[in-house]
């Protein structure tokens, strides 16, 4: 199996006889790609020497690991676990030295473009697992149309920048430039981002799966409902702010420090909704092996879970809502797992996430809709359901000091169960169809269609045969949302030194540590 290492970069100028080359803005998403040094991306300057490397290797955008930092690039896979696939390798450009061209920095560029999230291939893992990067689309040549996002954002924005201040460098994976998939309009309707997005991609409307499972794009197409997510948002901020801020305090017993951050909250909740949703559907929508067996995915059991990888604005917005730490005072960790794991559940989910998630996630500010729409009302894990067998595990700490906080994703039934019940008494199927609908909210409900296409792909690799709905044919994924060390300490300070000192990162080379 082909494992890559990281790429050259190539040196920076050299002497004036070689040719530099200017950077190139515009606007480029999957549907306009091509690859190779004078390919159709936007990009930084570039030398002579790396020219060579990008043509040499046939490379594409420029793109980051998202949740890891370390930056590749794009590229058609030319190894037989991805072939003719888009995938990512590393590179490590960002670090790059390009000596006096007169231009910014690659690592400056790259904080000043807009940029999309997708799904590539990871051709420096074993297998090649599709992993989220986080790529460079659009980089205006008028700085002012930086600031020009579709229009339903401009009930938000139009607001003095009051929302973000400025359109965020992220933009384009909260209103929805993730590729084609099923949208709102019904399974294989293509469908494609908003002006700071892709096309629909190069064969719209095609709702064939790719070899092995998957879709062109491999993201779903959040548009329609972030569009109305949008508007409603500028609608409360110019509207009814006094009334949020009276009714927050009505909820919580608390003071709503500010309704443009809570609104912000607000949607990156549904972002993080939306990326836990991608996570479950792309461990669905994986092939089995020869043999018939998904126990290879991960995600399919209890002992691999998937990792949830958010970028690290979510990742610190989630650690908001895991508590302080103060109950780890006088606990020594490192003698036994168990224990350890029982113990940072008490402290991160009962006495932090499920703290959290009352009132719908509107506590901390709104922060609390991060976790909200990731786990529901409840975390299903060891914790809570001790001795089910479909419970996550318990929350851990790796050896690279990462968290994680597991939970399993079900789509059976939830405490809406009664509607589908009373239909069961007419006919069971169509009654378990409608329990495991109601079981995704919040984040699913909206995403239906995509759930749907699924649970079709799910339903047809398992040997069965499709209905016209099938999200009841979707199976568990064991699931461990990620917090690196350095965005719980930026986040949460306090429960960070508290798991510091009560030796849950003793295990950690201190240099990985912050």
């Amino acid at each position: 199996m082909a494992v890559l290492g990281p790429l050259e970069v190539g040196s920076g100028i050299l002497n004036f006889l070689t040719p530099n080359y200017a950077p190139v803005a515009g606007r480029a998403g999957p549907a306009d790609w091509s690859y190779g040094g004078g390919g159709n991306y936007i990009r930084p300057f570039t030398s002579f020497s790396q020219r060579l490397v990008e043509a040499n290797n046939s490379l594409g955008p420029f793109g980051m690991r998202l949740g890891g930092n370390i930056t590749g690039r794009l590229r058609i896979s030319t190894q037989s676990e991805s072939l003719g696939q888009l995938a990512y390798q590393d590179q490590p450009w960002y670090t790059t030295n390009d000596g006096a061209s007169g231009y910014p920095s690659k690592a400056e560029w790259w904080g000043s473009v807009v940029k999309t999230v997708i799904q590539a291939r990871d051709l420096n893992t074993v297998g090649h697992p599709l992993i989220h990067v986080e790529v460079a689309i659009f980089d205006p040549t008028d700085p002012a149309e930086r600031y020009n996002p579709p229009a339903p954002w401009d009930h938000i924005l139009g607001l003095g920048g009051i929302m973000f201040g400025s359109v965020p460098p992220v933009l384009g994976w909260i209103i929805g430039s993730l590729g084609p998939l099923p949208g709102e309009d019904g399974f294989g309707n293509g469908g494609g981002g908003g002006s700071g997005g892709s096309s629909g991609g190069s064969n719209p409307g095609d709702d064939t799966p790719l070899p092995g499972g998957g879709w062109p794009g491999g993201n779903p197409n959040p548009l329609g409902f972030l569009n109305r997510a949008a508007t409603a948002a500028g609608n409360i901020l110019q509207n009814i702010a006094s009334e949020i801020a009276t009714e927050y305090n009505t909820t919580t017993g608390e003071p709503l420090s500010s309704a443009t951050e809570f609104v912000s909250n607000i949607l990156m909740g549904i972002e993080a909704g939306e990326a836990g949703v991608h996570n479950h559907v792309q461990h669905n929508i994986q092939a089995p092996d020869e043999n018939g067996s998904f126990n290879h995915i991960s995600g399919e059991t209890k002992s691999n879970p998937r990792d949830l990888a958010m970028r690290d604005g979510l990742q610190q917005g989630y650690a908001k809502n895991l508590s302080n730490g103060s109950n780890l005072f006088g606990y020594t960790a490192g003698s036994d797992s168990v224990a350890d794991g029982q113990k940072l559940h008490d402290t991160l989910v009962n006495q932090g996430i499920e703290l959290s998630v009352v009132n719908l996630g509107v506590s901390n500010n709104g922060a609390g809709t991060i976790p909200f729409y990731i786990h529901g009302r409840t975390t299903f894990n060891e914790g809570n359901f001790p001795g089910n067998p479909n419970a996550a595990p318990n929350p851990n700490i790796d050896s690279n000091g990462n968290l994680r906080i597991y939970d399993t994703y079900e789509y059976a039934n939830s405490n809406l169960d009664g509607i589908g019940n009373w239909i069961g008494n007419i006919d069971q199927g169509i009654g378990d169809e409608v329990n495991a609908i109601f079981d995704t909210a919040p984040g699913g409900v909206y995403m239906y269609p995509m759930l749907n296409g699924a649970g079709q792909i799910r339903k047809t690799n398992s040997g069965g045969t499709p209905g016209l709905s099938n999200i009841v044919d979707l199976q568990n994924t064991y699931t461990g949302v990620v917090v690196t060390p350095h965005n719980l300490k930026q986040s949460n300070p306090d429960l960070y030194n508290s798991l510091t000192d009560s030796g849950f990162y003793s295990h950690v080379d201190p240099s990985k540590l912050p």
